[in-house]
């Protein structure tokens, strides 16, 4: 359940693969937000509700990795500080991104809800401020976007370039350099 100076563990490595997937099908509902009007009532609901639980899963998950052990860096100093950076920006866009959404949704006078959940208003309506957080959220959610592409680049490199198992202590058998 619990990392170690070799791997993450099992509890870290569940809230990284299912903020990967949630991001995943958040950035794909809101490509069909953005092409496909006539889907947007049936979309739009799946994409707050989703983005949202990428928020509560990252607060968890910063939870724990103030709890859990887990590996040191394995590169140099600055790869390893660009690897830190990368990880805290990233989770910054975790929190920031869906806050963003659920402050538009807000500004536009409207409720959010999770599940049946009803979740308290953080903002009045206002429809300067609805445009505003709107962008700051599709241009944050860009940026996410961005890093995340940088993440999984990152782990390409150490695997093929680098040829080490920084990848397989997160759990994925295809870094593993025993397997290749």
């Amino acid at each position: 359940m619990r990392g170690s100076a070799d791997a993450y563990g099992t509890v870290a490595r569940l809230f990284h693969w299912s903020t990967a997937l949630l991001l995943s099908i958040t950035f794909l509902l809101a490509l069909v937000l953005a092409t496909m009007d006539q889907m947007r009532p049936r979309v739009l609901p799946w994409h707050r509700s989703i983005g949202l639980f990428v928020l509560f899963v990252t607060i968890l998950r910063l939870m724990w990795r103030t709890f859990d052990q887990h590996p040191a860096q394995q590169s140099n100093l600055v790869f390893g500080r660009a690897a830190t950076g990368l990880h805290r920006t990233l989770y910054l866009g975790l929190v920031i991104v869906p806050l963003f959404g659920w402050l538009f949704t807000n500004a536009r006078g409207r409720s959010v809800s999770v599940i049946g959940w009803v979740l308290p208003k953080l903002m009045v309506k206002d429809e300067y401020y609805a445009r505003l957080t709107i962008a700051a959220h599709e241009y944050l959610a860009f940026g996410l976007l961005a890093l995340a592409v940088l993440h999984i680049a990152a782990a390409g490199w150490h695997r093929f370039v680098l040829g080490d198992n920084t990848g397989s202590r997160m759990g994925l058998s295809l870094f593993r350099k025993d397997l290749v």
